[in-house]
C-alpha cells in the first residue's frame, strides 16, 4: 500500500529543510513507489496554497490548521517539520485523529511534552517516528540491498571487545544562525547545542555501543554574545547568548566501554569536523567527516587492524598500519530522512519511535542541567587558628583527666565568677588562656552554616532534577539525603552547644 503523507511545515521555498530533506527523497526510488504527498499545511492559507502549487497539489489539499490536515481521510501519516516549540500542539491533533506521525527531533520543547505525546500515541495505538536519523545512515546500519557497515562490523566481532570510544566534533552552525531562527536563543524553545546537535550525535553512539551506565557532563559558554544574519547578509546587534556553546561528556556504557565526547560550536575560524574512533581489543573503526552532524555531511568509514608483531625495544618507533577506507553508499538525499522513510515503509529495525525519543529527552537534562557551574574556592589562611591548637601540657592533662578538655573548652575567658573557670583552678586544671583568646562559638556557628546551608540548596536541586526532570531517583540519591539529614543533626547539635557557651560567657 502506498502511504499518503500530509506534511505540516512544507513551504514553497526550494531551499527549506522540509523541501530538501522530506520531499526530495520521496521523488526517488524506492520511496517514490512507497509514498505519495497528499496534503500540506502551513500557518496561513496563502503560504499553504503556495506550498501546494509548488508540489502540484490541488487547493483542496492545502490547509492552514493542524486539525484540518489531520482530519483529511486521504492522509495516512502526518509529518511535523516545524520549529521545536510547535511540535506538541501540531502533533496532538494527528494523534487524536489516530494518524501515524513522523515528528522531527526534538519530539517536544520539554521532556514533559515528549512524555505526554508518547503516552497518548501508545493509547491511540498509532505508529510513530522521530527524526533521529543518524543511526540509520548507510555508514551505520545495513539497509535492504546495501551492505552493512559500522553496526554489522561491530556485531561480527571483528573489533573484539570494545574498550573505549572517543568523539570530537566542531560545528559552526550555532555561531551563524539566520535571523528567522533567532528563537534558538530562547531558553524555553527546547532548541540548543545540547538538545539538538549533541543528541543527534549521542544517539547513534548509544545505538551502536549501548546506553550509558553513568555519565558526567560539563557545558560552557565561551562566546557570551550572539549575532544573527539578516536577510540582506548583515549582522544583527549582539545580544546575550542564552545557551552553552561547548559540551564534554565522560562516562561508561553498560558494556563497560569508556566514552570521551566533546562537541563545540565554533566560529568559521575552525572548520566543521567530526572524528569518532571506536577502539576494540583486536581492531578499531573510525568515522570521520566534514560536518559534526553525521546525517548532514560527507562521512567516511575506516578500519584499522594492527600490524604483525614487531620485535622492538620499549622506546623504538613502531610502524603502524594504515587505516583502510570502507566503501559506503551515499544517502538517498541530503539530510538522511530518506532512510527513515524507507525503514518505516519496509518495517526495518533502527527507527526511533516516541517512546525511544523520551529516553533521549530524559538523557539530556541530566547531562546539561547539572554542570554549567564553575566556582573558585578560597582557603582560609592559617586554619585552624593557633587558639584551637592545644599545647603539649594541655594534651597530657586531657589524657590524665578526660573531663578536663570539656572544662577547658567551656572556659576560654577571664571571668573568675564562672563555675567552669573556678573548677579548673580548684581542680588543678591548666592555666586559663591569655586575654587575647576568646570564645569562638559565634565563629564556628557562622562557618558551619555558611558552608552547610548552601549544601542543602544543591541537594534540593538534585532531588528536583532526579525526581521531576530525569525521573531517575535511585538508591544513591536516598543515601545522599540520609547523609544530609544526619549532617544537619550534627551541625545543629554543635551549633546549639556553641550558642549556649556564647550566651553563658557573654563572649
Amino acid at each position: 500500500m502506498v502511504i499518503k503523507l500530509g506534511i505540516i511545515g512544507l513551504s514553497a521555498d526550494p531551499s527549506a529543510w522540509a523541501t530538501i530533506a522530506h520531499v526530495e527523497p520521496l521523488k526517488q526510488k524506492p520511496l517514490s513507489e512507497q509514498y505519495k504527498l497528499a496534503a500540506v499545511a502551513t500557518s496561513s492559507p496563502e503560504t499553504a496554497k503556495a506550498a501546494g502549487l509548488s508540489q502540484a497539489l490541488p487547493g483542496s489539499k492545502t490547509y492552514s490548521s493542524a486539525e484540518d490536515i489531520a482530519n483529511d481521510e486521504d492522509v495516512h501519516m502526518i509529518v511535523v517539520s516545524v520549529k521545536a516549540p510547535l511540535h506538541y500542539q501540531l502533533t496532538m491533533p494527528a494523534l487524536k485523529a489516530k494518524k501515524d506521525v513522523f515528528v522531527e527531533w526534538p519530539l517536544g520543547a520539554t521532556t514533559t511534552e515528549a512524555e505526554e505525546l508518547a503516552a497518548f500515541a501508545k493509547k491511540q495505538g498509532v505508529k510513530t517516528v522521530v527524526g533521529l536519523q543518524a543511526r540509520l545512515a548507510p555508514i551505520m546500519l545495513k539497509h535492504v540491498d546495501k551492505p552493512g557497515k559500522a553496526r554489522e562490523i561491530i556485531d561480527s566481532g571483528a573489533l573484539g571487545r570494545i574498550l573505549s570510544t572517543s568523539l570530537v566534533a566542531t560545528m559552526s552552525m550555532f555561531h551563524n544562525f539566520s535571523e528567522k531562527n533567532s528563537y534558538v536563543n530562547d531558553p524555553n524553545a527546547g532548541v540548543n547545542l545540547v538538545s539538538v546537535p549533541v543528541m543527534h550525535t549521542l544517539d547513534p553512539l548509544c545505538f551502536l555501543l549501548g546506553e550509558f551506565k553513568w555519565l558526567s557532563a560539563a557545558t560552557s559558554t565561551r562566546s557570551p554574545e550572539i549575532q544573527f544574519i539578516k536577510p540582506d547578509g548583515t549582522l544583527s546587534s549582539p545580544v546575550k547568548r542564552n545557551f552553552a556553546d561547548a559540551m564534554s561528556v565522560q562516562g561508561v556504557l553498560d558494556s563497560g566501554t569508556f566514552v570521551s565526547f566533546s562537541y563545540t560550536a565554533t566560529t568559521t575560524g575552525t572548520p566543521d569536523h567530526l572524528t569518532w574512533i571506536i577502539g576494540g581489543e583486536k581492531a578499531s573503526l573510525k568515522i570521520e567527516g566534514n560536518n559534526a552532524a553525521i546525517q548532514l555531511g560527507s562521512t567516511k568509514l575506516s578500519f584499522y587492524e594492527p600490524p604483525a608483531a614487531q620485535n622492538k625495544g620499549a622506546y623504538d618507533e613502531l610502524k603502524p598500519a594504515s587505516w583502510k577506507d570502507i566503501d559506503v553508499p551515499p544517502v538517498i538525499a541530503f539530510g538522511g530522512i530518506g532512510e527513515v522513510y524507507q525503514a518505516f515503509a519496509e518495517g526495518k529495525p533502527g527507527l526511533v519511535d516516541f517512546e525511544e525519543a523520551v529516553k533521549r529527552h530524559r538523557m539530556y537534562p541530566s547531562a546539561s542541567a547539572i554542570l554549567p557551574i564553575l566556582r573558585s574556592i578560597t582557603l582560609i589562611p592559617s586554619w585552624p587558628p593557633s587558639s584551637l591548637v592545644p599545647d603539649q601540657a594541655s594534651v597530657q592533662s586531657n589524657q590524665d583527666d578526660p573531663t578536663n578538655w570539656r572544662r577547658q573548652r567551656q572556659c576560654q575567658h577571664q571571668d573568675p565568677q564562672c563555675p567552669g573557670h573556678s573548677a579548673m583552678n580548684d581542680e588543678g586544671g591548666s592555666t586559663p588562656p591569655p586575654e587575647r583568646d576568646r570564645n569562638l562559638g559565634p565563629v564556628l556557628i557562622g562557618v558551619n552554616w555558611a558552608v552547610f546551608g548552601p549544601s542543602w540548596i544543591f541537594v534540593i536541586l538534585r532531588l528536583i532534577t532526579r525526581i521531576w526532570i530525569s525521573h531517575n531517583f535511585g538508591w544513591d540519591d536516598a543515601v545522599m539525603v540520609l547523609a544530609q539529614v544526619r549532617s544537619t543533626s550534627d551541625v545543629t547539635t554543635k551549633g546549639v552547644d556553641a550558642l549556649a557557651d556564647t550566651m553563658a560567657h557573654g563572649k
